[in-house]
């Protein structure tokens, strides 16, 4: 469903586990916050942008269909989306699927 769309997505599992010498580590891209799947979406630029295709940074976070982000996810999603990568928290397949089609 998603890579005919441009999307490379992969799943980011966030967690904290300890090493053998019981020293806490952090797994996972992003922190605290850190989306559910990260990728990115291949865009293709137009010939008045110099005819090159880019990659732009992709950020999806996957909820329950009554669940919400946390505020540390809104955040992070804010702020990719100021910093030009496509983000967004989303409820199902479904939403995803409309999201990915619209942009």
């Amino acid at each position: 469903m998603i890579s005919p769309l441009g999307f490379r997505l992969f799943r980011n599992q966030r967690y904290k586990g300890k090493t053998d010498k019981d020293i806490w580590i952090d797994c996972g891209v992003g922190g605290d916050g850190g989306s559910d799947l990260v990728g990115y979406r291949i865009v293709h630029i137009t010939p008045d942008m110099v005819g090159r295709v880019f990659a732009q940074y992709v950020e999806i976070e996957a909820k329950t269909k009554n669940g919400e982000g946390t505020e540390k996810q809104k955040e992070r999603v804010k702020r990719l989306l100021l910093d030009g990568a496509f983000a967004f928290i989303a409820k199902n397949a479904d939403d995803i699927k409309k999201r990915l089609t619209q942009e």
